[in-house]
C-alpha cells in the first residue's frame, strides 16, 4: 500500500521477543522502522509519544492479553487487566489523535468475535472487545475513520493471542463449524475491511456445511441466514444419525430394556466424538462405561455443552444446558434423554412413582388450602375421621395430630382413589 514508515509500540519495545528480527526484515523490505517502548494504557507517556510523530497517518491497536475466567474467578484485579490493554488504550488513541489534530485516515482496532458472539469463559474480554466496537461507531459518528475488526481465532503458526491454543480446542471448534483463519486470510480480511465504511466487521472462519450439519437446532442465531433453509433442516437430524421424530418412533416400537439400549447407545457415540474417542485401541482415547462419571471422562463446561447441543439436535428437544451436571454419567443421562422422547406411561409398569408423585404433591399442600377449596371434609370422611369444624386441633401448629393420621391413611389409597376423592364436588 506504499507504507514506508512504521512506528511499533510495546510496553517492551525491542525487547519484545522477535521485535529486533522483525525491523531487520522490514527495513530490508524498504521501510523506515521505529519500535520504542510505551504503554499505551499510560496516557500521559502515550501523549509524549504521539507529540513526537507529527506525521502519523494511520493507527492500528492490536494490543490485547488472554485472561480466561468463569464469572465465579473474576475479581475487579482481573478485569482491569483485560479493559486497560484493550479498551483504555484505545479510548487514549482516540482522544489523543483528536488533541494533537493529526491526519489519522485510518484508526483500525483489533476487536475479537467474543465481544459479538460471546465466548465461555471470556465474559470480561468480551466486554472489553464490545467497547472497542462501541468506539468505532463512536468514531464514524463523529466523521472520523473508525473501523472494529471483531477476529475470530487465527492460526496457532500466525502467532499472537491464538499461539498457545491447544489442539484439542481447535478440533473442538471444527467440529461446531469454526475454523481458524491463515495468515494469508487474515491479511487479505483486513485490507478489505479497512476499504469499507463500515464501523464493525466480523472476519472469521466459517465451514457452512459443517455449522449446517452439526449445529442444527442449535445453530447461533447470528449464523442461521448463512446457511440455507434445507441445510439447517437436514442438520437437526444430526449427522448421519436419525434424529428428532425419526428417533423417537424407532423407541415407540421397541420394548423397555431395547428402548433403554437403544438411547444409551446414542449418548456413548456423541460422548465419543466430543471427547474424540474415534481412534479405537491404543488411541489414548478414555473408555466410556455406563457407569463412569462424564467428569473422569475428561469433561468441561465447554464439551459438556458441545455434548447437550449435539444430543438436543439428533433427539430434536430443547436440553438443560446443566445436562451433564444434573446426569453426571452416561446412564444416568440415557435414562433422562428417553424420558424426554417416551415419557412414562403408568398403566405400563409406572404406578409407584406415579402414586409417590400424587401422594408427594398432597402432603405438600397446606390443611389451609384443602380447607379452603372445600377439599378436607372428603378427605378426612375417606379416612375415618371427622370432618374439621371451627376449633378443630387439625390445623397447621398441629402436624403431628389428626393430620399425621389422614397422610397415613392416605398412603393406603391408590392414585386413582386420590385424584377421584379430591376432584368429586370441586371446581378443578
Amino acid at each position: 500500500h506504499g507504507v514506508r514508515s512504521l512506528l511499533l509500540t510495546s510496553r517492551r519495545g525491542t525487547h519484545a521477543p522477535g521485535a529486533t528480527e522483525l525491523a531487520t526484515e522490514l527495513k530490508e523490505l524498504g521501510a523506515r522502522v521505529e519500535i520504542v517502548a510505551c504503554d499505551v494504557t499510560d496516557r500521559s507517556a502515550l501523549a509524549e509519544l504521539l507529540a513526537a510523530h507529527p506525521d502519523l497517518t494511520a493507527v492500528i491497536h492490536t494490543a490485547g492479553v488472554v485472561r480466561d475466567g468463569t464469572i465465579g474467578s473474576l475479581t475487579p484485579e482481573a478485569i482491569d487487566a483485560l479493559r486497560a490493554p484493550k479498551a483504555d488504550a484505545a479510548r487514549h488513541l482516540h482522544e489523543l489523535t483528536a488533541e494533537l489534530d493529526l491526519d489519522v485516515q485510518a484508526f483500525v482496532l483489533y476487536s475479537s468475535a467474543a465481544g459479538v458472539l460471546g465466548g465461555a469463559g471470556q465474559g470480561a474480554y468480551a466486554a472489553a472487545n464490545a467497547a472497542l466496537d462501541a468506539l468505532a461507531a463512536e468514531r464514524r459518528a463523529q466523521g472520523l475513520p473508525g473501523t472494529s475488526l471483531a477476529w475470530g481465532l487465527w492460526a496457532p503458526e500466525a502467532g499472537g493471542m491464538g499461539a498457545g491454543i491447544e489442539q484439542a480446542d481447535i478440533e473442538r471448534m471444527a467440529r461446531s463449524g469454526v475454523r481458524p483463519l491463515a495468515v494469508s486470510e487474515g491479511l487479505a480480511l483486513l485490507d478489505a475491511a479497512v476499504a469499507t465504511d463500515h464501523a464493525l466487521l466480523v472476519p472469521t472462519g466459517l465451514d457452512l456445511p459443517t455449522l449446517a450439519r452439526t449445529a442444527g437446532a442449535q445453530i447461533p442465531p447470528l449464523f442461521a441466514q448463512l446457511v440455507r433453509p434445507v441445510a439447517v433442516r437436514r442438520s437437526a437430524a444430526g449427522a448421519g444419525a436419525p434424529g428428532g421424530q425419526e428417533l423417537a418412533q424407532r423407541l415407540a416400537g421397541l420394548a423397555g430394556p431395547d428402548r433403554q439400549r437403544l438411547v444409551l447407545d446414542v449418548v456413548n457415540r456423541h460422548v465419543a466424538a466430543v471427547l474424540g474417542a474415534v481412534g479405537g485401541p491404543g488411541s489414548g482415547a478414555p473408555e466410556i462405561t455406563p457407569d463412569k462419571p462424564f467428569k473422569e471422562l475428561g469433561f468441561d463446561s465447554l464439551t459438556a455443552v458441545e455434548l447437550r447441543n449435539g444430543l438436543g439436535a439428533e433427539a430434536g428437544v430443547r436440553l438443560p444446558a446443566t445436562l451433564v451436571f444434573d446426569y453426571p454419567t452416561p446412564a444416568e443421562l440415557a435414562g433422562f434423554l428417553l424420558r424426554q422422547l417416551v415419557p412414562e406411561d403408568p398403566a405400563e409398569g409406572g404406578d409407584a412413582a406415579y402414586e409417590e408423585t400424587v401422594r408427594a404433591s398432597l402432603r405438600a399442600i397446606p390443611l389451609a388450602r384443602l380447607r379452603d377449596a372445600g377439599l378436607l371434609d372428603a378427605l378426612l370422611e375417606l379416612a375415618g375421621h371427622r370432618p374439621a369444624t371451627t376449633g378443630s386441633p387439625l390445623t397447621a401448629d398441629d402436624p403431628a395430630g389428626e393430620a399425621g393420621a389422614i397422610v397415613d391413611d392416605i398412603d393406603d389409597m391408590d392414585a386413582e382413589s386420590l385424584i377421584s376423592m379430591a376432584l368429586e364436588g370441586s371446581d378443578f
